[in-house]
């Protein structure tokens, strides 16, 4: 009997061993999880305590710069500098649309018979530099000789590198007519011009010519230079 008891003691003092050892394994496995959690969860709030602070302060800096900052003159004067290009592209576009007007021809009658067609237009006079009183001038260096090329170019649509054999006549008060040709000559014009007062010349009329009636007078133009020529030639030899 003695033995048996000894032998049941001792088996349940090793059961109550285990059962302390398990529950010592849990309480120090739950106590090393919670440990765990704590740390995880400090280490999460004093990592993003010092961001949170310095986005605070660099938000706190930039308040205050927004706000104490003066009006930047550079910056103002861009603004107004982009303000006035626009306000020049906008003139400059309104300028183009006046300058693309469209042009209405008008066919008249011909009563020539070196005129093959003859037409008018809503041309605008070409705006002049000159003051009144207006006079005619037949000097090709002059304003008035530039401004009368021009009324001619924007009724032919020839630029001034193309016109050639450029003859310019009276045609009564403040009228002129010119006659001329393009470089390859093979076409031949004839541009009635009238003076618009405190504004320019304005053409009236157009004539397409089967040739150039004024282009002979440059042969006896010619012919002058050269017997001019001749004399001062014979001159200096005597």
């Amino acid at each position: 009997m003695p033995e048996d008891y000894d032998y049941h003691f001792s088996r349940t003092n090793r059961f109550e061993k285990r059962r302390k050892n398990k529950k010592l394994l849990l309480f120090f496995s739950i106590s090393a999880m919670v440990v765990f959690v704590l740390f995880f969860v400090i280490q999460t709030i004093t990592s993003d305590s010092p961001d949170k602070k310095v986005a605070q302060n660099q938000d706190d800096k930039t308040q205050e710069i927004s706000g104490d900052k003066p009006n930047d003159p550079l910056e103002n004067g861009n603004a107004d500098e982009q303000a006035m290009n626009d306000s020049n592209d906008d003139a400059e576009t309104t300028s183009n649309d006046t300058s693309d007007q469209v042009i209405e021809l008008k066919e008249l009658e011909v009563d020539d018979e070196l005129v093959t067609e003859a037409y008018t237009a809503n041309w605008e006079p070409v705006q002049t530099v000159q003051s009144e009183p207006h006079e005619i001038s037949w000097e090709q260096d002059s304003q008035d000789w530039k401004e009368m090329l021009q009324a001619a170019q924007l009724a032919t649509g020839l630029d001034q590198e193309e016109i050639s054999y450029l003859w310019v006549s009276g045609n009564g008060p403040q009228k002129v007519i010119a006659t001329f040709s393009n470089q390859a000559e093979s076409e031949h014009y004839r541009v009635y011009l009238s003076w618009i007062e405190n504004t320019g010349w304005q053409p009236t009329r157009v004539d397409h010519l089967k040739e150039n009636d004024q282009k002979y007078r440059f042969d006896s133009i010619s012919t002058n230079e050269q017997e001019s020529d001749e004399n001062d030639n014979e001159e200096i030899a005597n």
